[in-house]
């Protein structure tokens, strides 16, 4: 009896262990990667106190009491009034000013007015003359900064009542100012009193965060080999990891569960500028985010995230991982030498 197998039969059986192989070695779990990233345990008041809808951002400490916190406001004209205020207050005062009993802090994103340079306004020059003409009188005008911040801050008085007003530029490549006006009851001396104590001490003892607390304040909280940015609700992560055996750097962009796309334009190494962290490798990541919520559509175009490259033996984050997760996406580029790069630092 032949049992022997013909060439074609016995093709056909090497190929199909062949094929199981392949299908038991593809079938394979990725290995499961931790995607733990804590944030800084670093207390950043202002971001208790800023509206989490509204993009434009300010790192300040501002000095007011313990006591306020963010009440957001349901009578002007503009979807980014908001009001710092007692957190006992009584919030039927929103809509009938007259019963407020304690003062209070009322901003809003100015539609009017600009910021012109570094430390002027669209109305710095007329300001004065254009009150005058519709009646102010006392007119008292400061000039100041929370550090990079300019503060044009207005004490006047029409009909017998006193204004307080400031418009504060946002910095922010906008042109935005944010507005500020004491509100405060009118007919309680002692109340009264206290009220311009509070704006006094608003207006000059607020002063601009140093880092790393400024970056947190502006939504990007940095540590070792990882960003976590601030969206709409939540937030996202950029890790940056640079192999060191050929200096090749890795960007992986983490939405953490959020319906957010990141549109990836380029990435440049570079060094810290601040004194923090001075001269540490940094990637800054250019791209552009859109988020989805509740059918509206949020869109921060021309983002730049800084990260703290982390010097690695292998990156943490694998390319069979990252393919295996559809909203996670990874760049990569060639760095530059660290010696090189200290070197043109000098």
């Amino acid at each position: 009896m032949n049992i022997g197998l013909s060439s074609l039969a016995l093709s056909l059986i090497i190929a199909s262990l062949i094929g199981e192989i392949a299908q038991k070695t593809t079938s394979v779990p990725v290995k499961e990667i931790n995607l733990e990233f804590k944030p800084s345990s670093r207390p950043v008041r202002i971001k208790s106190l800023w509206p989490e809808f509204m993009a434009a951002k300010m790192a300040i400490e501002p000095a007011i009491p313990d006591n306020f916190v963010l009440f957001n406001s349901t009578t002007g004209n503009s979807s980014w009034d908001f009001i710092w205020g007692p957190k006992e207050l009584d919030t039927e005062c929103f809509q009938n000013p007259s019963s407020i009993k304690v003062p209070l802090l009322k901003f809003w994103l100015s539609n009017e007015v600009h910021q012109t340079g570094p430390q002027t306004f669209s109305i710095s020059a007329t300001i004065e003359s254009e009150l005058k003409k519709i009646g102010f009188k006392n007119i008292s005008i400061k000039r100041s900064m929370w550090g990079i911040y300019p503060v044009q801050s207005l004490k006047a008085k029409k009909d017998g009542q006193f204004t307080y007003m400031a418009w504060i530029g946002m910095n922010d490549g906008s042109a935005g100012v944010l507005c500020a006006r004491l509100v405060f009851p009118r007919s309680d001396y002692i109340a009264l009193k206290g009220s311009m104590q509070l704006w006094d001490t608003f207006i000059n003892n607020t002063k601009e965060l140093s880092h790393p607390e400024f970056f947190i304040a502006m939504g990007q909280d940095l540590q070792p080999g990882y960003t976590i940015v601030d969206v709409v609700g939540g937030t996202v992560t950029f890790v940056a990891e640079k192999r060191i055996r050929d200096n090749e750097i890795q960007l992986v962009f983490i939405p953490n569960g959020q319906d957010i796309k990141f549109s990836f334009e380029s990435m440049d190494e570079v060094l810290m500028g601040s004194e923090w962290n001075y001269k540490a490798p940094l990637l800054k990541a250019y791209g552009s985010l859109s988020q989805t919520i509740e059918n509206a559509q949020y869109n921060w175009l021309c983002t730049v995230t800084s990260i703290l490259l982390k010097p690695v033996e292998e990156f943490s984050i694998t390319k069979k991982w990252i393919d295996s997760q559809p909203n996670i996406t990874a760049y990569q580029c060639k760095g530059v030498d660290p010696k090189l790069m200290q070197e043109n630092s000098q």
